[in-house]
C-alpha cells in the first residue's frame, strides 16, 4: 500500500464558517485533500474563535490539530502597543500599518510551538499561506519540504491602494513599501516551493525576482446542490467583505462610475452587496438609491438566484472566489480585466470582461437586455469551471505538484 503524505498546515486563522474568498479557498483545498493525505493544522487560535473551531473539527475528524493559545498577559499587551505606536510615528497614519511585515508579530512562544509541531509529527511537507504566516520559513527546519501559498501579493496590493488613497508620494510610506516588498520577495525564495493561484501571479513573481520554483494551484469551489435557472430578476450582485481594500475599491469604483448610468436607465434594478461590512463604510452609501448590504448570507444559492455578478475589481491579484461562486451556483458575470485576470474565462464567450468603465456599462446594459447572452454565459462559463475549478480537478492538480517537489532532489 502507498505511504500517504504527511502534511504539516500551518496557520492563524480558523476557515470556518466561510466568510471571505481567502478562508473559503483554504477550507475547500483542506477539505479536499483530508481524504488522500495525512494532514495537521497548526494553528495560532485567534480570539473569539473556540466554538467556530469546534464546529470545523467535528466537519474534519481525520485532520489532526495541535492548537497555541497565546498567553496574553500585560507584557504582550505592552510589546503590541508599542509595535503599533512605533509604526505610526514612523508613517505619521494609522491607516499605513498594513506596510509592517509579518515576523514583527510572532511571539517567541508562537515559534516554539511551530518548532516543536514540526518536530514531533515528522512531516514530508510544511505548508503555510497568506501574507501574515510567509516569514515563519525562518523557524522551520531545514531537513522538510516548505511550501507557501501565495494567495495574494501583498506588495501588489499595497502599491495601488498607496497611490489611490494619496499616501504614494510620502517618503516615509515609499522607504516602508520597499522594505516591505524585499522581505516579501526574501522569505518566498526561502521556501522550496511557491504556489499562485493563477498563471498571471506566477509569471509577475519570476518578474519580480523569486527564484524560488513557482507553480500555479488553482483553487475551487465545491459543487452547487444544483444550480439556479438563468434568469434575471432585476438584480445586480458583489461578493466580498469589506475587510478586503480591493473589495471596497472596487465598490467605490462601481458606484460612482457604473451604477449612476445603470440605476438611470433601469430605476428597479437592485445592487446587493454580500458579505460583512462594517457600519462606518455601509454609511458611505446611504444616500445611493437601490444599494443594499446583506451581510453575511446563510445560503449563496439563494443570495445569487435571478441576480448577474459583478467583479470591479481594479486592485490586488490572486484568484476571485467570487467568480467560480457566481459560475458554480449559475449566475452569469461581468468582471474588469484585472477581476478575471489569468483564469480562463474569454471575453464574449464565457462572460463579459471589461477594459474600462464605459466598456463595463456597455457590456452590463447588453448583458441585462440579452437573455439570450446571459443563457450563453451561463453554460460556457461552467464548462470553463468543470475543466479547470471543479473540486477533483484542483484536488488532482495539487496532490501531482505534491509530488513533484518531494521527488526533485534539487530543492
Amino acid at each position: 500500500m502507498k505511504r500517504r503524505i504527511k502534511l504539516v498546515e500551518v496557520i492563524s486563522t480558523v476557515p470556518y464558517p466561510v466568510r471571505a474568498g481567502g478562508t473559503q479557498a483554504l477550507f475547500n483545498m483542506i477539505n479536499g485533500l483530508r481524504d488522500y493525505i495525512d494532514i495537521t493544522v497548526v494553528l495560532n487560535m485567534p480570539k473569539g474563535k473556540e466554538h467556530d473551531l469546534a464546529d470545523l473539527m467535528a466537519l474534519w475528524p481525520n485532520v489532526n490539530f495541535l492548537i497555541f493559545r497565546q498567553k496574553k498577559d500585560v507584557s504582550y499587551y505592552v510589546m503590541r502597543l508599542c509595535q503599533v505606536r512605533f509604526l505610526d510615528y514612523m508613517l505619521g497614519d494609522r491607516r499605513l500599518r498594513s506596510l509592517r511585515i509579518p515576523i514583527s508579530t510572532y511571539t517567541p512562544g508562537w515559534l516554539s510551538f511551530v518548532q516543536s509541531a514540526i518536530h514531533d509529527t515528522h512531516p514530508d511537507i510544511v505548508q503555510t499561506e497568506f501574507y501574515g504566516g510567509q516569514d515563519l520559513i525562518y523557524a522551520f527546519p531545514h531537513d522538510v519540504r516548505t511550501i507557501f501559498i501565495q494567495h495574494e501579493m501583498h506588495y501588489v496590493v499595497n502599491k495601488l491602494w498607496l497611490k489611490a488613497n494619496g499616501y504614494w508620494d510620502i517618503s516615509a510610506a515609499q522607504i516602508a513599501y520597499y522594505h516591505m516588498k524585499a522581505e516579501e520577495l526574501a522569505a518566498m525564495n526561502c521556501y522550496d516551493a511557491v504556489l499562485t493561484l493563477n498563471e498571471a501571479d506566477k509569471t509577475q513573481l519570476i518578474k519580480d525576482g523569486v527564484t524560488s520554483p513557482i507553480y500555479s494551484s488553482p483553487v475551487g469551489v465545491a459543487a452547487a446542490p444544483y444550480r439556479n435557472k438563468c434568469h434575471f430578476s432585476d438584480k445586480l450582485v458583489f461578493v466580498g467583505a469589506g475587510g478586503h481594500p480591493p473589495n471596497v475599491e472596487g465598490v467605490h469604483w462601481f458606484v460612482r462610475f457604473i451604477w449612476p448610468s445603470i440605476i438611470h436607465k433601469y430605476p428597479n434594478i437592485q445592487f446587493h452587496v454580500v458579505g460583512q461590512w462594517p457600519e462606518s463604510q455601509i454609511d458611505s452609501f446611504k444616500h445611493e438609491r437601490n444599494i443594499y448590504f446583506d451581510g453575511f448570507v446563510p445560503s449563496l444559492q439563494e443570495a445569487f438566484d435571478g441576480g448577474i455578478a459583478v467583479v470591479p475589481i481594479i486592485s490586488g491579484s490572486g484568484i476571485r472566489m467570487k467568480i467560480l461562486d457566481a459560475v458554480n451556483f449559475g449566475m452569469p458575470f461581468i468582471s474588469t480585466e484585472l477581476g478575471a485576470l489569468g483564469m480562463g474565462f474569454e471575453d464574449g464567450r464565457d462572460c463579459f470582461i471589461a477594459t474600462s468603465a464605459q466598456d463595463f456599462i456597455d457590456k452590463l446594459i447588453a448583458l441585462i437586455e440579452s437573455e439570450t447572452l446571459r443563457q450563453q454565459f451561463y453554460i460556457n462559463s461552467y464548462k470553463v469551471y468543470e475543466e479547470l475549478y471543479s473540486q477533483q480537478a484542483v484536488i488532482n492538480r495539487r496532490l501531482s505538484i505534491y509530488q513533484e517537489i518531494l521527488k526533485n532532489k534539487s530543492i
